[in-house]
């Protein structure tokens, strides 16, 4: 075994000295048409978002149930257009196949197939503006409340459809495409 790869084992198998509830508090997505993103968010998560407008700029926020959850917001910026920038994930009611249909519906783009981890499945997908977005269906419809270091997902514990698979640098692509 080599070095290299004998020091990547022990990173990754020793405990994780930081660990919070929810590691990310905040998401923004950013959108050129609040309107059109306000659609098309609403009908892929089945939520209702609306325009608000009470502070120094507009915004769409996706609210939870519980106050203290992770959450996020869409507003008027400039999104990366290609799928280029950061992807955010958001939970979407139904099986994936529904979600799926939805994002289609809506006018976005599925970019790959579902792919399976232990928490649930996702497909990412590009929304109208061109953001890189993953939907969620959760794994028994809850999402996981902590990642322990003995539960960290591994590429051998994760299923993506025949003739799909991780490249070299990270990326994901198939025999149909992929990016």
């Amino acid at each position: 075994m080599s070095d290299r790869l004998q020091e990547f084992i022990e990173i990754w198998s020793a405990p994780m000295t930081y660990a919070r509830k929810n590691f990310t508090v905040w998401s923004e997505i950013p959108v050129t048409d609040l309107d059109r993103a306000i659609a098309f968010y609403n009908a892929v998560c089945d939520v209702n978002l609306k325009l608000d407008d009470t502070g120094p700029n507009p915004i769409a926020m996706f609210k939870t149930e519980d106050a203290s959850a992770v959450c996020g917001h869409i507003y008027f910026g400039k999104p990366e257009g290609d799928g280029s920038g950061p992807t955010v994930h958001l939970a979407a009611p139904g099986t994936l196949e529904d979600i799926i249909a939805r994002i289609w519906n809506a006018g976005g783009k599925v970019i790959s197939p579902p792919i399976s981890i232990p928490s649930g499945r996702f497909a990412y997908a590009l929304d109208q503006g061109g953001n890189s977005v993953g939907f969620f269906e959760l794994a028994n419809g809850r999402p996981q409340e902590t990642l322990h270091a003995q539960s960290r997902p591994t590429f051998s514990n994760c299923t993506v459809p025949s003739g799909w698979a991780f490249g070299a640098g990270g990326g994901f692509g198939g025999t149909a495409g992929g990016f």
